[in-house]
């Protein structure tokens, strides 16, 4: 079996950048996909999706640095969910632990003398699942 998600979308400004208890660094990002299809009257319909990406150690570092709202980026990772409990009601959120992180354009012209398509590889720290390092 194999888990692995790819995602190509423009980051949101509602990034959040900490570091854990245990003094790793963590990124939690959003990006937004755009896809359409063709309703019943025979109409295209553009849509939105939002993702939730949790990144680590040196690439939630550069992602601090160097990102920002608009700019396309490219996310490879695990699809995770997060259980938990809040007001007594049972809650799930999915996210992509990213691996792998490219920038493919900058919104931003400034930016420029930062390079693309670079890959910046996010190490997981190991048991980074506990309950004092999850970003959510």
């Amino acid at each position: 079996m194999h888990n692995e998600i790819t995602v190509i979308g423009r980051l949101s400004d509602n990034s959040e950048f900490r570091t854990t208890t245990s003094g790793h660094r963590v990124a939690n990002l959003s990006i937004a996909t755009n896809d359409s299809y063709k309703n019943k009257q025979g109409d295209y319909v553009d849509t939105v999706d939002w993702h939730r990406l949790q990144i680590w150690r040196k690439a939630a570092e550069f992602a601090e640095r160097n990102l920002g709202k608009g700019d396309l980026i490219l996310a490879i990772g695990k699809l995770k969910y997060n259980n938990y409990e809040k007001d007594g009601q049972k809650h799930t959120v999915a996210y992509i632990e990213v691996k792998t992180l490219k920038v493919v354009a900058y919104k931003n012209a400034d930016k420029a003398a930062t390079p693309i398509n670079q890959e910046h590889v996010s190490e997981i720290p190991e048991g980074a699942a506990t309950a004092d390092d999850l970003p959510f």
